[in-house]
């Protein structure tokens, strides 16, 4: 069964489409946090999950 996964090919569109859909609700988080917060909006879209560690976490 591992081979049958690991041997399935994809085509670069697929590839591509794939990475968008990852992409989408990464953005959207990103955004609603750069929002809420303050500080520099494309810093806080991007590094939102380790901005969130740092609130949190304090670290």
């Amino acid at each position: 069964m591992v081979r049958r996964v690991l041997g399935y090919e994809m085509r670069i569109s697929v590839w591509i489409g794939l990475a968008i859909l990852l992409a989408i609700p990464y953005l959207v988080i990103g955004m609603v946090w750069g929002f809420t917060h303050s500080g520099p909006f494309l810093g806080s879209v991007l590094a939102w999950p380790l901005l969130l560690l740092y609130s949190f976490c304090g670290l």
